[in-house]
């Protein structure tokens, strides 16, 4: 099973031992995020302190019971009568508008919410997790429950003892030190020092290409044809799109590449990146972001590229240096 199925699984049992404990309070929706999982939820009165590992506990009680987990696939009305009937009037009302002809449903015991995806076969196989806080989301008038999951309780302890020490390595804060930006309100202010590192950083990665600027008129293929080389586009992401919770990883990709056979590019950029120090797309705490994407079109390929992904990879491995990144005379 994969690391998103512990994920959605303990949300979801995280969210049938609320029901079960507090059946007043309103289920939101749940799922994985990049740090673990979460559930939000209305509390119609204050949280006291005791609550959080009360719902530990509770969750602890439906794994120990060895409740079966199913998956059941219903239309959309059906589904929203069955939610109503157990009083999720919200998750019920996400199915009103939904296009789609069948909805799936996760079961334990005799709660039933919408599945959030993958899920595991049995409670008794979340073996490892740990409720985190509650919290209220910027913006947001509901209340967040976070916590962690992972296969074994030895990956679950690594992790955690990891994430103790994060807060000072984290990619936002070693970059803030060095003066490659500021980081205010949750928001991304990039200074010159970082768009320079950036800036070399795209040079690096994009030797062997054109790098352009055109209106989406510009059929990128049939020029790359005429060029006879890769056409590369770099799109800086505003500032904005920066994440609390996953940093600059939460950044989309932004540099698109086209090309009409992408093995030769795809192995000069890996061999870049190990040159840089990122032989492995983890950060500290041991979870893979992809860097690099590859599809295939009618006209060709196209290379996609997360420049801020592999610029906090290397600040988190104190790899990212004006000696590494210098471009070698050609």
């Amino acid at each position: 099973m994969s690391l998103s199925a512990f994920k959605n699984t303990a949300a979801a049992v995280a969210a049938s031992a609320i029901y079960e404990s507090f059946p007043d309070i309103d289920l939101l929706e749940g799922g994985e995020t990049h740090m673990g999982f979460f559930y939000d939820l209305h509390f119609p009165h204050p949280i006291h302190p005791e609550t959080l590992s009360m719902i530990e506990q509770n969750m602890r009680q439906i794994v120990r019971e060895r409740r079966e987990i199913r998956i059941l696939e219903m239309v959309p009305y059906s589904a929203r009568e069955l939610l109503l009937s157990q009083g999720h009037n919200f998750r019920a009302e996400q199915l009103d508008s939904s296009p789609a002809q069948l909805v799936q449903i996760v079961q334990i015991g005799s709660f039933h919410d919408l599945s959030s995806g993958e899920q595991l076969k049995n409670t008794h196989q979340l073996a490892a997790f740990k409720l985190d806080a509650f919290h209220i989301p910027p913006h947001a008038h509901h209340h967040r429950l976070t916590g962690f999951s992972y296969p074994t309780k030895e990956e679950l302890q690594t992790f955690l003892r990891r994430l103790k020490q994060y807060p000072e390595k984290r990619h936002e804060v070693v970059g803030q030190a060095q003066g490659l930006w500021k980081t205010e309100a949750q928001e991304m202010i990039w200074l010159a020092k970082g768009l320079h590192f950036r800036n070399l950083l795209v040079q690096r990665l994009l030797q062997g290409t054109e790098q352009i600027s055109a209106s989406a008129q510009v059929d990128r293929f049939q020029l790359a044809r005429f060029l006879k080389k890769p056409v590369a586009e770099v799109v800086f992401p505003p500032p904005s799109l920066f994440s609390p919770d996953a940093g600059l990883y939460g950044h989309p990709p932004s540099i698109h590449i086209f090309l009409s056979d992408p093995i030769s590019l795809l192995h000069s950029i890996e061999k870049t990146l190990n040159i840089l120090g990122l032989e492995h797309k983890e950060d500290l705490l041991g979870r893979e972001w992809p860097v690099m994407t590859t599809e295939k079109t009618k006209k060709g390929f196209t290379v996609t590229l997360s420049v801020e992904k592999i610029m906090a990879l290397l600040l988190e491995r104190n790899t990212l240096t004006l000696e590494r990144l210098a471009i070698e005379n050609q």
